[in-house]
């Protein structure tokens, strides 16, 4: 069969990336894709989002009051997303998008798909998905104080800052789950 030369290289190149690299790639990708098919079409609207956006509301809430003046923080809910109130009648909106779902599903994956025993995976998911969802609640802190003092850094640290955190948070997690010493005979899935 002759192949359009491009196509071959292409081929090529695929084939000479190691086995376990592309059935890392290949299973990374088929679960990302299936989650956004099963989170996209065939689960309810905010079925998953609003109780995780809700409980990390309630829990910035909690922190604030726990290190703040007491009952400075009230929570309202709205149809579409959470709303933190304060004192000064500043807001803080969290949105689905910020509750960390998103993020915890990658690092779920990225766990998945690497070869290692089943209970550590899961000891792994469960204890990361923990640590990064109470790093989220922090973020949230952090971005509720400087909205509270209208500081000028607030959309640098929201758009750029707390989300390198976050995500160094789930890199330095994924490296020490995969220096670990790895069972030979682990399936990745």
């Amino acid at each position: 069969m002759n192949l359009n030369p491009a196509v071959q290289k292409l081929i090529n190149y695929i084939q000479s990336i190691p086995k376990v690299l592309r059935r890392f790639f290949i299973t990374i990708t088929l679960l990302i894709v299936i989650w956004k098919i099963v989170y996209l079409l065939v689960l309810p609207p905010r079925i998953l989002d609003a109780p995780l956006t809700h409980i990390i509301s309630k829990q910035t809430i909690w922190v604030l009051n726990l290190f703040g003046q007491s009952k400075e923080y009230t929570y309202e809910w709205d149809v579409l997303h959470d709303t933190i109130l304060f004192k000064n009648n500043s807001k803080l909106i969290i949105a689905d998008k910020c509750n960390g779902l998103e993020l915890i599903l990658l690092y779920a994956a990225l766990i998945i798909a690497i070869p290692a025993p089943i209970k550590r995976k899961v000891y792994f998911i469960a204890g990361g998905s923990l640590l990064i969802h109470c790093v989220n609640v922090l973020r949230c802190c952090g971005l509720a104080i400087l909205k509270i003092q209208n500081s000028y850094l607030f959309d640098f640290a929201h758009h750029f800052l707390f989300n390198f955190v976050l995500y160094a948070v789930m890199m330095v997690l994924w490296y020490w789950f995969a220096q670990e010493k790895k069972d030979a005979n682990a399936a990745p899935l």
